[in-house]
């Protein structure tokens, strides 16, 4: 669980962008509206690596 984009670049480039997915603490307050744009709007994050971490990563965890 990473709460800044520096934290989260470095989770991905300590593991890998394949090890990471998205998850929230919904239904609690999590201080984002929409947790997805904060994703989406990092400059750090290479579009493919937003997109693993997003959904590639669990459609091929759950093999869908």
């Amino acid at each position: 669980m990473v709460y800044t984009e520096s934290a989260l670049r470095f989770l991905i480039d300590t593991v890998g962008a394949d090890r990471v997915v998205f998850g929230t603490d919904w239904p609690y307050d999590m201080a984002l509206d929409w947790p997805v744009s904060w994703i989406l709007a990092m400059e750090s994050l290479t579009q493919a690596e937003k997109e693993a971490i997003l959904w590639r990563n669990l459609e091929r965890l759950l093999g869908i």
